[in-house]
């Protein structure tokens, strides 16, 4: 890749690269697993915290587990709901909140592409031994953590919910 930026200082390379890095990623991502699949890389997280969530799958929750906002969570859902991979349901009770079930096609898409997206994991992370994941795992867990702090300074108490909980 060419070099953009000549900056010679550690903070302006690992800034450069990681955003970079993070956009290529994603493409590369979202492109393999749209040819294997027919799933968006952001589909494929929905259904991921769907799953995760099981019957309590709110739009609202969804979406900050995602880190979203809830129209672009919920324009995800819409195309989700047009390919048949999920239902929306507005509560009966609150008008403003969805609730979003994985059908019985989104269940089996997102089994398929679980499989699918280990594969295009190990590509991507097939340069690193075991020792430099762990290593790389807890310092993006740190990073994590630390930016949520920055971010959120208020929620002290509250533990913040990582896919792993």
């Amino acid at each position: 890749m060419k070099e953009i930026f000549d900056h010679q200082d550690i903070q302006h390379r690992i800034w450069i690269n990681w955003y970079h890095t993070g956009g290529l990623v994603t493409k590369y991502a979202d492109t393999s697993l749209t040819k294997i699949r027919g799933l968006s890389y952001q589909q494929f997280l929905v259904l991921i915290v769907m799953k995760k969530l099981g019957d309590n799958a709110n739009a609202t929750e969804m979406a900050k587990l995602l880190d979203k906002n809830t129209n672009t969570l919920s324009t995800i859902l819409d195309r989700m709901e047009e390919k048949g991979l999920v239902k929306k349901i507005r509560d009966t009770q609150d008008r403003r909140l969805v609730w979003a079930v994985m059908t019985a096609k989104g269940k089996e898409k997102l089994t398929v592409t679980t499989k699918a997206s280990l594969v295009v994991f190990e590509k991507l992370t097939s340069v690193f031994t075991k020792e430099e994941m762990e290593q790389f795992d807890t310092l993006l867990e740190k990073l994590m953590k630390n930016t949520d702090k920055l971010i959120n300074p208020k929620k002290t108490t509250k533990k913040r919910k990582l896919y792993r909980d």
